[in-house]
């Protein structure tokens, strides 16, 4: 069966900015005055002076109305093609993350199995097509009550099938999370002082890395009684930093990364870069049924996460 492509969300970034701004004026003329000075904001990046708690708070909000409705990739490389692709919101976190993977087995009874000693049966790959929807809604239950979190919505399609099911978000159990806490300002920064980045001039700010226990609350099968526990941290070595690198002109951010030293080991560098790509082009399937509401009966985990 033929794998069917995800069609476009939006269009081109400009159609989304001329509709939002639109909108903005027609509401509330007030809130385009709120938009950051950014002249003032270059003004103090391409100073030495350490940046102070507040002024680190606007230039996150010049990123994050910068970076409002780009699509990106993010990737280990600047000048890689792979790797999760965003349509950002306006808050600094994903609308749209849309991943690609792929399972490689042994096709039998029109599914995956074991492979058979007797009858070995051909090797098959299938493409997998993940594309993860944060709607901004809060979530519910199909019983009308309220869930933990806002309503995400996932659509899969493996192989040219697609699947649709709800579930509400797991803070920073959520894929990429850690990323956007430094842009939306969850996490306070501190200045590192001028830096190059992807060969761009860049402020580098950093945070102690110092991942938090996760609450997890969930129904029990059948709906109406919720449990909840946590999912502790693992212990991480005392230099255990977060960065964030922010361009000094076009107040994007550039990279992010969580550097360490774990014992008797060589230092630990993990990042991912923000590549602007304007032709990355989400939406969901529109043959498929969003659901509305949380199937207590059903897992409400991303992918990968029990």
């Amino acid at each position: 069966m033929a794998t069917r492509k995800l069609q476009s969300v939006a269009g081109p970034r400009q159609r989304i900015l001329a509709t939002v701004a639109a909108l903005v004026l027609v509401a509330s003329p007030s809130v385009v005055a709120q938009r950051s000075d950014t002249r003032a904001i270059r003004a103090w990046l391409a100073d030495s002076a350490p940046l102070q708690p507040q002024q680190i708070a606007e230039v996150l909000q010049a990123a994050r109305e910068e970076i409002a409705y780009r699509t990106l990739r993010l990737s280990f490389s600047p000048t890689r093609t792979t790797g999760p692709e965003l349509l950002m919101d306006s808050d600094g976190r994903p609308k749209f993350v849309q991943t690609m993977s792929g399972v490689s087995g042994e096709l039998a009874s029109g599914g995956f199995a074991t492979p058979s000693r007797q009858q070995p049966q051909p090797e098959t790959h299938v493409d997998v097509v993940t594309l993860t929807d944060y709607t901004r809604q809060a979530a519910r239950y199909c019983d009308g009550s309220l869930a933990p979190g806002e309503l995400v919505i996932e659509y899969r399609n493996v192989g040219g099938d697609w699947s649709v099911s709800a579930r509400r978000s797991l803070g920073r159990l959520e894929q990429l999370a850690p990323i956007f806490d430094t842009l939306t300002g969850d996490v306070p920064l501190s200045d590192a002082g001028h830096a190059t980045m992807a060969g761009r001039p860049a402020r580098h700010l950093t945070s102690p890395w110092r991942p938090q226990d996760n609450l997890i609350e969930e129904r029990l099968p059948g709906g109406g009684i919720s449990q909840s526990g946590t999912i502790p941290r693992e212990p991480v070595p005392p230099d255990a930093t977060e960065h964030l690198w922010v361009d000094e002109q076009s107040m994007l951010p550039l990279r992010w990364s969580v550097t360490m030293t774990p014992p008797a080991a060589t230092p630990l560098d993990y990042g991912m870069f923000f590549v602007y790509d304007r032709s990355i082009d989400l939406r969901p399937w529109e043959d498929v049924q969003a659901p509305t509401c949380i199937d207590s009966q059903r897992p409400r985990f991303p992918l990968g996460i029990r």
